[in-house]
């Protein structure tokens, strides 16, 4: 059984050397971030699944049948009739001509257009009917280890291997995908507004500051975007706190159909970067509606938390058609949170995570009372002493880079090879 402690008290243990005169949030803030490093390698007890089924194609079914158009050098589509799908469509893709498009904005900034992610190259001056996709889906993970369609293994595959499979990947039609590939490189845009805030006129909570943000978020592959700008506001009357999403009417530039996610706050939080919950989920609007914050600390404590770790895109080559298929992740279960003082963290089957954060400590306290090479040889051990337990060689710690640029090196079939997959020997092996 893996071995658990209270934050409260480690925190305790590792600054009982640091003096009162450390700066809690900068404390926090160090302890977060190394603690997200050693917690997301691939230990041999930190993989788990996400399974999800893939999405089958979607087309406008209106009556007369809704029609596309399109020009050459612009970057959306026209319409005709009017559209009768709703957001949910964003970020799926489309093929236009012989190249697919990702959708960013359906029906929003103009009810007759669809917006694409870039200029469109070719045009049709005939209307035609439409089948918008989705190949891909967000996994909470820096590592991936496998990918199972229908139960059977799914090779990762190169863009160049892709290119030669089907001839040209940007025409690739849907069908019953077989390969897989992470994508690290896309990013929902962030909103660029920060909420705007008001005390209310209705509910219950409790005066004191709050802290609100919003993201954009695709209810499809559920990928979600950086946080936009923070808003505070000094909650006074007891009453509800009224929000808005902060664009001023006319800035189309920032106009998406991904649907906008508020996150708050509880009352005064202590620290600079303190848990935020899920306040809210509404569709993408013209900006302008309103809503009205009502929620107790109580009430949102058990919602959804920010998550602001590691994301991997998985895309499915060919774009899945419309049978539904089963498509099972196994990945490292990556950490990424903003904990509070009393929660538990996961330390390993032996305490290892522990112990590695003594010696990180270590290095920290040696910093700043100024010993500056004391902190590089505890820097050095930590290091060292992370590889030795993710391959179980000395050999192969010695060769450790550090950690901006830790590859796990080849440790026999104890270890992971430098492709990156996990070899299936003890003590790497389910």
């Amino acid at each position: 059984m893996n071995a658990s402690i209270k934050v409260l008290n480690l925190i305790e243990q590792l600054t009982a050397s640091l003096g009162n005169s450390a700066a809690v949030d900068l404390f926090y803030y160090w302890l977060e971030e190394q603690y997200r490093f050693v917690r997301e390698r691939p230990w041999v007890w930190n993989w788990t699944d996400t399974s999800r089924l893939t999405e089958a194609g979607k087309a406008e079914t209106t009556t007369p049948t809704t029609t596309f158009t399109w020009t050459e050098g612009d970057d959306f589509i026209l319409v005709s009739p009017a559209l009768s799908l709703d957001y949910t469509l964003t970020g799926r893709k489309v093929m236009l001509g012989d190249e697919w498009y990702r959708v960013v904005d359906y029906g929003l900034t103009n009810s007759l257009r669809i917006y694409m992610d870039r200029a469109i190259r070719g045009s049709q001056a005939t209307g035609t009917a439409l089948t918008f996709y989705r190949d891909d889906f967000g996994v909470h993970t820096c590592k991936i280890r496998k990918v199972d369609i229908d139960l059977r293994k799914a090779p990762r595959a190169s863009l160049a291997f892709l290119d030669r499979l089907f001839s040209d990947n940007r025409a690739r039609s849907a069908g019953n995908p077989g390969y897989y590939t992470d994508d690290d490189s896309f990013e929902i845009p962030a909103p660029l507004y920060a909420p705007t805030l008001a005390n209310g006129a209705v509910g219950t909570l409790a005066n004191g500051r709050y802290e609100y943000f919003y993201t954009r978020y695709d209810t499809e592959s559920r990928m979600e975007s950086a946080p936009g700008p923070v808003a505070s506001l000094e909650h006074t009357g007891g009453l509800g706190i009224t929000a808005a999403y902060g664009n001023p009417a006319g800035d189309k530039s920032d106009y998406t159909t991904y649907q906008l996610r508020l996150w708050r706050s509880m009352v005064n939080p202590s620290r600079e970067r303190p848990p935020m919950f899920l306040n809210q989920s509404r569709s993408p609007v013209v900006p302008g509606a309103t809503y009205n914050d009502v929620v107790s600390d109580a009430t949102i404590r058990g919602r959804e938390r920010y998550y602001d770790g590691a994301r991997t895109v998985i895309r499915l080559w060919p774009i899945p058609d419309s049978t539904r298929r089963s498509v099972v992740v196994k990945h490292v279960r990556t950490w990424g949170g903003r904990p509070f003082d009393d929660e538990y963290l996961d330390l390993g089957r032996n305490n290892e995570i522990l112990e590695l954060l003594r010696i990180f400590l270590k290095g920290v306290v040696d910093l700043k009372s100024g010993d500056a090479a004391s902190h590089r040889a505890a820097s050095a051990v930590f290091r060292s002493q992370l590889a030795y337990l993710l391959t179980l060689s000395r050999e192969a710690a010695e060769g450790d880079e550090g950690p901006e640029t830790y590859y796990p090196p080849i440790a026999g079939n104890n270890g992971p090879s430098l492709s990156g997959d996990w070899v299936d020997f003890l003590p790497w092996k389910d």
